[in-house]
C-alpha cells in the first residue's frame, strides 16, 4: 500500500492544520499539512502490522521450505507458551508482551498461508 493511500479525513485535517501553521500562503500551508499527514500521521503503524511484515517464517522459527505440518506445530509451541491464559499469574508487562506475541504469531500464521495459497 502506498503512503499516500488512506484516510482522507486525516488528510484533510492536516492540510487545515499546516494552512493555520503558515497563514500567509495557502498553498504552502496545504503542502506542508500533506507533509505533515504523510510523515507523522501515516508513520503510526500498529506493532503487529509491522511485524507481519517482516520475515512471516522468522517470527515462526521455521525455514520456509517447511511442510505445512511443521508450520502448524510450530505455531502451535510458540501460541502455546504466549497465551494469555498461560500467563495469568504473570505481571502486567509480561502479560502484554504475551498478546503483542500473539498478535505477532497469528500475523505470520496468516502471512505464510496467503503465501502459499496464492503461489
Amino acid at each position: 500500500m502506498s503512503r499516500m493511500t488512506g484516510n482522507w479525513t486525516a488528510r484533510a485535517i492536516a492540510a487545515v492544520a499546516g494552512g493555520l501553521l503558515l497563514r500567509g500562503n495557502p498553498l504552502v500551508g496545504a503542502l506542508v499539512g500533506v507533509l505533515l499527514w504523510v510523515f507523522v500521521l501515516e508513520s503510526r503503524v500498529p506493532a503487529a502490522a509491522k511485524d507481519a511484515s517482516d520475515d512471516p517464517y522468522a517470527v515462526l522459527g521455521v525455514n520456509p521450505q517447511a511442510s505445512d505440518a511443521e508450520i502448524e506445530l510450530a505455531w502451535r509451541r510458540a501460541v502455546a507458551a504466549a497465551h494469555p491464559d498461560r500467563l495469568v499469574n504473570a505481571d502486567a508487562q509480561t502479560r502484554a508482551d504475551g498478546e503483542r506475541r500473539m498478535h505477532q504469531l497469528n500475523a505470520a500464521r496468516r502471512r505464510i498461508h496467503s503465501l502459499r495459497r496464492n503461489r
